[in-house]
């Protein structure tokens, strides 16, 4: 989970500048990580590094695409 997570995070971050897409792919990728996460914790997976990476760089996808929406709407 981890390491879909952090494919969705780095995904996300390309897609934000095309479409609301972007969006679901952070979304999802915020999911993922946080599952990779927690199963990490539980001792089920050792990929707590990468399923953390994977939850940063989808809330910076997520956090870009609300920005940009919010400057377009006010633009």
């Amino acid at each position: 989970m981890a390491i879909a997570g952090l494919a969705c995070g780095a995904i996300a971050l390309v897609l934000i500048w095309f479409s609301v897409i972007g969006l679901v792919v952070a979304i999802a990728g915020i999911g993922l990580s946080v599952i990779g996460l927690t199963r990490a914790d539980q001792g089920h997976a050792d990929s707590k590094v990468v399923a953390g990476i994977g939850l940063a760089s989808a809330a910076v996808a997520t956090l870009a695409w609300l920005t940009f929406f919010a400057v377009a709407i006010l633009s």
